[in-house]
C-alpha cells in the first residue's frame, strides 16, 4: 500500500514538473500564431511568425506583407 502510495505522488509531481516556462512559451506562440492569422487574412494568408518577444511579434504574409503585433 505504501509503495503504491509513493508512486502515485511521484507521478503526479512528474506531470507538474511538465508545467512552466516551457508551456508558458508555447502558449504565448500559439496565441503569436493565432493573432497574425488573423492580420494576414487579407494578405493571402500567414507565411511565418518571424520574431517573438512576449507579447509583440512580426509575421510575414504570403502576399510578402510583413506586419507586427501585439496581444494587449
Amino acid at each position: 500500500m505504501r509503495t503504491t502510495t509513493l508512486a502515485v505522488i511521484a507521478l503526479i509531481f512528474g506531470m507538474l514538473g511538465g508545467c512552466g516556462a516551457k508551456a508558458r512559451d508555447q502558449t504565448l506562440s500559439r496565441e503569436h500564431e493565432a493573432k497574425a492569422i488573423v492580420m494576414c487574412k487579407h494578405d493571402k494568408g500567414l507565411k511565418r511568425v518571424i520574431d517573438t518577444n512576449d507579447k509583440s511579434f512580426t509575421a510575414e504574409c504570403k502576399s510578402g506583407i510583413i506586419v507586427t503585433g501585439s496581444l494587449d
